[in-house]
């Protein structure tokens, strides 16, 4: 990595920390980020994104941090254009100062909630099982009867009434929660309980304390060897981090037409 880029991935982190750090947002260094950022020190060469985990109790918090992403230029989608908020919610960097994409461009923001002295993050628009296809296809095209993305069809979309729409939405939302199951990453929460700081590009960032501990669990015991492998062999698909629940083993999330009209690209 050049210095120019180095210094605009410090630049994005140091946003990144100051705004959620203002708003009073409780974060940590997830995924991909925290096992490069821990054992590397920088973000892996072949990724575009800073990944980072959050407490979906704090949404207001977030909220209020996502007003001022806005208005620096970042572009936001909360929940792949659902009109709910359940589990992630991602941010596209502005361009730098020559227009070209910058590194990282995309900072993904994962909730979790607290159950049980364990940490989950579901899946809702990945289900598991039988038709787990067809279920995925019903959920998406209910999606995209609310956020009006499929212009092929909009303006027969936007001819039914939005309560309508909502409707039928809410309904195919539930019975998807309600007969689903999904892939969850479950952590046990002593990992998030405490947290530490660490350098990553000058900023001091959080992680959580037992770092050690916690990228074993995520990642297998081979955490600290580096393996380019690791993804296209598929074997993240065994670690302990991630379990198969029902869906509804999290409260169904409340749906609010509001986010995908201020949000949703």
């Amino acid at each position: 990595m050049d210095n120019k880029n180095i210094k605009n991935t410090r630049n994005i982190i140091a946003q990144v920390d100051r705004i959620l750090r203002k708003n009073d947002v409780i974060y940590w260094l997830e995924a991909g980020t925290a096992l490069s950022a821990f054992r590397d020190g920088k973000i892996f060469d072949w990724e575009h994104d800073i990944d980072i985990g959050v407490w979906r109790h704090d949404l207001r918090k977030v909220f209020n941090a996502l007003d001022e992403f806005n208005k620096k230029g970042y572009k936001i989608n909360i929940q792949k254009g659902m009109p709910l908020v359940d589990n992630i919610i991602q941010l596209y960097c502005p361009p730098d100062s020559d227009g070209k994409k910058p590194f990282p461009d995309q900072v993904d923001i994962y909730l979790f909630t607290k159950k049980n002295n364990y940490v989950y993050m579901r899946w809702l628009q990945k289900p598991e099982g039988f038709l787990a296809k067809q279920r995925k296809q019903l959920f998406e095209l209910s999606v995209l009867l609310v956020n009006e993305k499929l212009k092929r069809f909009k303006k027969i979309i936007t001819f039914i009434p939005i309560r309508i729409r909502l409707l039928i939405f809410n309904i195919v939302l539930k019975l998807h929660v309600l007969t689903s199951s999904c892939i969850y990453h479950r952590f046990p929460s002593k990992y998030f309980d405490s947290l530490k700081e660490i350098d990553f590009y000058g900023v001091k960032v959080n992680i959580t304390a037992e770092t050690d501990s916690y990228l074993a669990y995520r990642y297998g015991q081979n955490w600290k060897t580096p393996d380019s492998g690791f993804n296209q062999a598929g074997k993240w698909k065994n670690v302990k981090a991630r379990v198969l629940l029902k869906m509804s083993y999290l409260a169904i999330p409340p749906i609010d037409i509001d986010i995908i009209r201020k949000y949703t690209l």
